[in-house]
């Protein structure tokens, strides 16, 4: 075995001990003989091979093993093109890294040219191997990145996804969208809830229920496109997709449920669509079972919320009533039979189970939600005060103003015990003083490790949108731990669109930018179609979260808003947007409704178009 490890010191080393050796054997052939063996010479020649074992066949010195890894740019920015190049005296190179730069089987030498797409820090090395023998390198790019890379939909693909045609004279709307694997091919699937208005007569509209099904980009072409499956039959009135397990099967179905009592009647307010290998399945209306006296013949509801009743870990659908036959809380709780309905003790009682026959028995609180007509705009499950157990925030709109009001009691433990509101509980962020909130969600805004309250509001007398954040206040002086009734003021700004522009109510809150803090993101949109709508460049505001540690070693936070849908690549001509990721690869890519009138003015040809983002590839 060749011992190239070795250095001359080593060697020379191994030499002596040799030497004692061979000369212990000398004095034991004398005594064993009683001769004057010489076998100085034999030792010699032994020692002579052996360095020539050492120092390799060609008898010159041991070569050291060697590897080296540069980059032509430390510092890209960001889609900017680097090469990393590498060297070795080795037979044998693996690309190795740190950060998941790249891995494999290299050559000992060569080069390899990288775009720069993700931001921070990339690791680039390799460990190169000869006979036993081993040597790494790596280098480091540190890529610049700004937010607005984060969304590069420059030369991208793009997908159809099909299309609707609608009369011009009708208003179509997109209500809803949710995402999931909906037929079990472990692929993410798209629904879109739409609504034909058609004239402004209630119980004229016609309802959406869109289902793209994620495919196999690769097997994609004109003889294979992406096709819409319209799945709701004309049964379903629908203003809102709750996505649950409602069969606990282990995959994820859709509830469609109705705001409106006048469109419902003689319909059906609440559908189930469970998840099958052939896709969503629409369910008999009998599906629910439906013991109480509840009637669901004419659904109205305002606010969902998902919610444990049943601590089984697994979440029931709290809804909360409006009008109609509906205008009280009920659940409907998933089970492996099916779903079924649960009122809300103790007013499950109730007999018909509704507002008025509830203050016909003298439940007084009943009767102040009919005399100011409270109506149900949105809910959030949250801590907002200091028991540790979770509370219900609702958005109220009355015949007195909006208000917002805590509920942080309960009946067994369970229910949620109406008759003992905190009314006013926080205050509207809106100037005119007249906002409920499109959407609440629970969230750190001010990174204190404690759960704030996120409010996304309209005016009720305007088109003006408001973001703010309730922060949770903790003060052992003062033994306070709440939710602020006023917002910390980090969003100044209120946004006013004219016409027929407007936000959608879509709110997302997650970490765009991966830089370990959530930032949020709000789709806006116009809608009806016009012609003197489109080429509008309208597609959303991000708020991106900005967070410092200064020399000092104290912190600066900040919300940075952000508003170049023109800058990013999409098509100007859409109504809305959807967006999400859709190939999994971490970066938001987004739908597009883009209308185009027919040749003979009367329909518009809504098309569905997906562009898959270009920032992460």
């Amino acid at each position: 075995m060749p011992l190239t490890q070795y250095s001359k010191d080593k060697i020379n080393v191994l030499t002596q001990k040799l030497k004692k050796k061979m000369k212990n054997y000398r004095k034991s052939w004398k005594r064993l003989y009683g001769k004057s063996f010489k076998i100085k010479y034999i030792s010699l020649f032994s020692i002579t091979l052996l360095l020539i074992g050492c120092s390799g066949s060609d008898g010159e010195s041991v070569s050291t093993l060697e590897a080296t890894v540069t980059s032509s740019n430390d510092t890209p920015l960001y889609d900017e093109t680097y090469t990393i190049s590498w060297e070795s005296n080795a037979s044998q190179c693996y690309a190795t890294s740190t950060t998941g730069s790249w891995l494999g089987e290299l050559a000992p030498s060569g080069s390899q040219d990288f775009v720069a797409k993700r931001g921070g820090t990339a690791n680039y090395g390799v460990q190169c191997r000869k006979s036993i023998n081993f040597v790494n390198a790596s280098t480091d790019v540190v890529v610049t990145k700004d937010f607005i890379n984060y969304f590069d939909f420059d030369d991208v693909q793009t997908y159809d996804l099909g299309s609707l045609n609608i009369s011009l004279n009708n208003n179509l709307d997109v209500l809803d969208t949710t995402i999931s694997d909906f037929n079990e091919d472990f692929l993410l699937d798209i629904v879109l809830l739409l609504e034909d208005s058609g004239t402004e007569d209630l119980g004229d509209s016609s309802y959406f229920i869109l289902v793209f099904y994620g495919r196999d980009l690769s097997t994609i072409n004109d003889e294979n496109p992406f096709v819409i499956q319209e799945i709701n039959q004309g049964n379903c009135v629908a203003d809102k997709l709750i996505r649950a397990d409602y069969n606990e099967d282990g995959t994820l179905d859709i509830m469609t449920i109705s705001s409106s009592s006048d469109e419902s009647l003689n319909k059906r307010g609440i559908c189930i669509f469970l998840t099958s290998e052939e896709g969503l399945v629409l369910q008999d209306e009998d599906y629910i079972t439906n013991e109480t006296t509840l009637d669901l013949s004419n659904v109205e509801i305002g606010s969902t919320v998902a919610y444990d009743l049943t601590s089984n870990l697994r979440p029931d659908i709290l809804l909360l009533g409006n009008g109609g036959t509906t205008d009280l809380p009920f659940y409907i709780s998933p089970s492996e039979e099916g779903p079924s309905v649960v009122l809300s003790n103790p007013l499950n009682t109730l007999n018909p189970y509704t507002r008025s026959q509830g203050c016909a028995e003298g439940i007084t609180y009943l009767c102040d939600w009919i005399s100011k007509e409270y109506h149900f705009e949105d809910s959030v499950i949250i801590n907002a005060d200091t028991d540790g157990i979770l509370d219900i925030i609702h958005s109220v709109n009355t015949s007195e103003g909006p208000t917002y009001t805590l509920y942080n009691t309960r009946f067994e433990d369970v229910y949620f015990d109406w008759s003992l509101p905190v009314e006013d509980y926080i205050s509207t962020s809106v100037s005119s003083g007249d906002g409920v909130s499109l959407r609440m969600a629970p969230t750190d805004g001010n990174l204190d490790g404690r759960t704030d309250l996120l409010l996304f509001e309209k005016s009720l007398s305007s088109d003006t949108f408001k973001i703010s954040i309730h922060e949770k206040v903790v003060s052992e002086e003062d033994s306070i731990d709440e939710i602020s009734r006023t917002n910390n003021g980090d969003f100044a700004e209120e946004y006013s669109f004219q016409n027929s522009l407007k936000f959608s109510s879509e709110l997302l809150v997650f970490d765009l930018d991966r830089n370990g803090f959530a930032d949020i993101f709000i789709p806006y949109t116009e809608l009806p179609y016009s012609q003197a709508n489109v080429e509008s460049d309208k597609h959303f505001l991000a708020f991106e979260k900005s967070y410092i540690v200064n020399e000092d070693e104290t912190t600066s936070q900040d919300w940075i808003v952000q508003d170049f849908s023109d800058l990013i690549g999409l098509d100007s001509g859409s109504v809305y947007n959807s967006w999400i990721d859709f190939d999994g690869d971490n970066d938001l890519d987004v739908i597009l409704m883009i209308p185009s009138a027919s040749d003979d003015g009367l329909t518009i040809n809504y098309n569905f178009k997906i562009f898959l983002n270009n920032s992460l590839f």
